[in-house]
């Protein structure tokens, strides 16, 4: 049989949270379990920001079938690691094509960030600070370095729209994200958290940002990069 879902992704504008609605776009025939499920996601979207999309499952069974069908009961999501510790490496393409692998950046203050999606209000005021603030970062020697699960082309088109100075890297598996614990997988919806990491010179996680605003978190990690740079001179 065939269910015709509708998803709604909206934000609470008192908490912050996004929270994502499943339920039939039709009444089920007779016999058949209506179902409707509720997750919170974190940070899919910012602002006003609203997204609703019909999606078609094919499904043998009702309620638990269905469930499991739309990625409910997916495998665990791996933990954020721990500040202190050694940042998972990585091998990723940027918008030209270009492979970045974490260690090539020995020696270096490296500020990896996450955001959902190219082109969307929250994520272009996030890269266009970071773009505002690229001099500063350069004579910090400090890298600065976008991840999301767009492809490539949408990265080369989201850089050249705004030119950004810096490499926007394309985990289109999701893997990366992954293993840094930031990626939300609905099963008809996967993307990667606003979260970021300020990586030391010797590769361990100097800060994680859960919580991140995009108007000020460009100068946000700016502040602790200087610090962190002051604490420790040379």
């Amino acid at each position: 049989s065939r269910l015709f879902f509708r998803l709604r992704c909206h934000r609470n504008p008192g908490s912050g949270q996004h929270r994502i609605h499943i339920k039939p776009a039709v009444p089920p025939r007779s016999g058949r379990t209506a179902v409707k499920l509720t997750a919170t996601v974190s940070d899919c979207m910012t602002r006003e920001e609203k997204t609703e999309m019909n999606i078609t499952r094919w499904v043998a069974r009702p309620l638990v079938v269905a469930a499991l069908s739309l990625g409910f009961c997916a495998a665990a999501i791996a933990e954020v690691p721990a500040v202190g510790t050694q940042a998972p490496d990585f091998r990723l393409q940027d918008q030209n094509g270009d492979w970045h692998t974490l260690d090539q950046y020995e020696g270096q203050w490296v500020a990896l960030y996450f955001y959902p999606k190219n082109d969307t209000p929250g994520c272009t005021t996030e890269a266009c600070n970071f773009r505002d603030n690229i001099f500063a970062f350069r004579e910090r020697d400090a890298i600065i370095l976008g991840v999301s699960l767009d492809d490539v082309e949408s990265h080369q088109e989201f850089a050249e729209k705004y030119s950004l100075p810096f490499s926007l890297l394309s985990d289109g598996k999701g893997e990366v994200a992954d293993r840094y614990g930031v990626v939300t997988n609905l099963g008809v919806v996967k993307f990667a958290k606003r979260q970021s990491f300020l990586i030391a010179p010797d590769g361990r996680i100097a800060k994680h940002y859960e919580k991140v605003d995009p108007d000020t978190h460009s100068q946000e990690i700016l502040a602790d990069l200087i610090a962190f740079q002051d604490e420790n001179p040379g």
